[in-house]
């Protein structure tokens, strides 16, 4: 008879911290757009000191190239931000998810451990960040377990008072 393992501290929401995504994708999009503003600007001013010779309805009309550019260069590159825009947002939200998720169980696990919770081990998926940081929790958990351990083993007052001079305390 095996029991369904539960994760009490399993995340049940998509959007982890919203503001700090939020942020962070308005941050991503805003240095997208200006760099296609710069790009444009550095174009434009090139294009300042030459002409273009246009041949519209059938008349000839001289324009500096900047002047004929500018519509063009507008469009696309309004085009080109509203493009980067979504691709930009998708991957800030795919990244800022694996970011925020182990936050957000780190500090459901800490909370834990402040009231005294040291059954619990912090299980990462595999693609998620903060995987070193898993495992030091871990490791920290398994050394108190193995402390506390002792304390319940000792059969005397003076070997406890060994064991809890060991701890480093403020």
């Amino acid at each position: 008879m095996t029991q369904a393992k539960t994760h009490p501290y399993k995340r049940r929401i998509y959007y982890i911290n919203k503001d700090f995504q939020k942020n962070f994708i308005i941050k991503f999009c805003i240095l997208a757009g200006l760099g296609a503003v710069v790009a444009m600007g550095f174009i434009y001013g090139l294009a300042m000191s030459s002409t273009t010779v246009v041949i519209r309805d059938g008349r000839v009309a001289v324009h500096t190239t900047a002047d004929y550019l500018l519509p063009l260069m507008f469009q696309t590159v309004l085009f080109e931000v509203i493009i980067v825009s979504i691709v930009t947002i998708a991957l800030t939200m795919l990244v800022s998810f694996r970011i925020a998720g182990p936050l957000y169980r780190f500090k459901m696990m800490l909370q834990g451990l402040g009231q005294g919770d040291l059954s619990t081990q912090m299980h990462l998926r595999s693609d998620d960040q903060l995987k070193d940081l898993a495992q030091v929790y871990n490791e920290a958990v398994g050394k108190l377990n193995g402390k506390i351990k002792t304390l319940k083993n000792a059969t005397s007052v003076d070997e406890i008072k060994r064991e809890l001079d060991k701890f480093k305390t403020s």
